[in-house]
This record gives C-alpha cells, sequence and structure tokens, in this order.
C-alpha cells in the first residue's frame, strides 16, 4: 500500500492555509474543493474564492449555481468588486487552474500564480505561451513546492469526484492514477470510509481534517 506523509496544519505557509480552508468550505458545500486567495505586494488578502458550482447562494459579485463558479474566477470578481487593481499581485490556488480561470487571470493583470497541485485533466496554463497576446503579461507561474500539500489536496478532489456519477469523473480520476496513485489511493480510501464526508457534515474547521489524510489514514479530530 501507498502512503502519503502527514500534513500538518502548522506546516502550511498563511497563504496556503487560508487556500486549504477555502477548498474545504467548497467541498462542506458540495461544490468541487478548489480555494484561490490573492495577495498584494505586502502579503495582505485581497479577495478569497472558492468554487460555487453548486452553491445557489452567494453575494452578487461571485459566481455560484453554474459552471462557471470557479475559485479563481471568484477571487477575482471579489477583488474587482473592491476595486482592487491586481497588477503586481499573487494569487494562490489549490489546484492548477483550468482554461478559463487561466484567462482570466491574464485579463485581470495578475503578476504571479502560485498552485499547490497539478491537473493532467483541466491545469491549463501551458496556455498563458498560446499567444503574443497571453506572452504579454509575463505572468510568473510557481508550482507546486509540497508533495504532501498536493497529494491531500489531489485527495480530496478524488473523493469528491468518485461521489459524482458521469464517466468523465471516472476518467478524471483515472488520468491521475497514472502519475498520483498515493493520492488517488488515499482518496479511495477516504471515500470508502466516508470520513471527509462526516467531517463535513460535522462542519470541521481545516485544521481539525488535516490529520484525516495522514500516511495511516487516521479519522481523529485534533488540531494539529
Amino acid at each position: 500500500m501507498t502512503t502519503v506523509a502527514r500534513l500538518t496544519w502548522k506546516a502550511l505557509s498563511a497563504p496556503w492555509q487560508s487556500c486549504v480552508a477555502e477548498a474545504w468550505d467548497a467541498y462542506r458545500e458540495g461544490s468541487v474543493p478548489i480555494g484561490a486567495v490573492a495577495f498584494d505586494s505586502d502579503g495582505s488578502v485581497v479577495a478569497t474564492g472558492r468554487n460555487r458550482r453548486s452553491t445557489h447562494d452567494g453575494v452578487d459579485a461571485e459566481a455560484h449555481g453554474n459552471p462557471l463558479a470557479h475559485a479563481e474566477l471568484n477571487a477575482l470578481l471579489a477583488a474587482s468588486a473592491e476595486r482592487r487593481d491586481l497588477r503586481g499581485c499573487s494569487l494562490y490556488m489549490t489546484m492548477e487552474p483550468c482554461p478559463l480561470c487561466t484567462g482570466a487571470l491574464a485579463m485581470a493583470h495578475v503578476g504571479l500564480v502560485a498552485f499547490a497541485a497539478r491537473d493532467l485533466w483541466a491545469g491549463s496554463l501551458d496556455l498563458l505561451e498560446a499567444s503574443a497576446f497571453l506572452r504579454s503579461r509575463q505572468i510568473c507561474v510557481v508550482g507546486p513546492g509540497d508533495n504532501r500539500l498536493e497529494e491531500v489536496m489531489l485527495a480530496m478532489n478524488v473523493d469528491f469526484w468518485l461521489r459524482q456519477t458521469t464517466p468523465a469523473a471516472r476518467q478524471l480520476v483515472e488520468l491521475w492514477r497514472v502519475a498520483f496513485p498515493a493520492a488517488v489511493e488515499l482518496g479511495e480510501r477516504l471515500h470508502a470510509s466516508g470520513a471527509l464526508e462526516a467531517a463535513a457534515r460535522e462542519a470541521w474547521p481545516a485544521q481539525d481534517v488535516l490529520p484525516l489524510f495522514d500516511a495511516n489514514g487516521a479519522a481523529r479530530r485534533s488540531v494539529a
């Protein structure tokens, strides 16, 4: 059996803590567990966003209840509602952005994007080199820097997609399995146990959820 090393809340920097919390809130709401947070050059939070495709209520500035309600887009919309200029700002996200969000990042003049987990299904940051316009944005891209965080975020998404019934959901999981077998195995184990679903029903905070992803798959609640 492959294992995933334990990731503790204290080991995460503040930007990643914020992103994981947004992703977990999306999971709790029944949406795709992806979170995004924009920071200015001083490290202050400019805006937050999470996937809200299955959420039918929210503030007017956010997309919700439709397939366009992606985490990155919602963070950018929230910043726009506050009339914040994102030039020079950084956007952290739990998963590599899709084509929709990659285009939105370019249109918003984001200076840097950092993502925690690669997405071999929808990840599209390579599009930043697809045209003269996109290349002119000169967006700095920072890929995953923590294998544990990448595997945890992938496992959470695997659990979510295994609860869907579409062929595309199964195809996504099998594609991830080739490159990330430990993450997929952990996601399958969590899905079979129902541990994440139970934690979501009980409204556990994100920091209490991380121990569920330790190498032993222990289903216990403790702040790490």
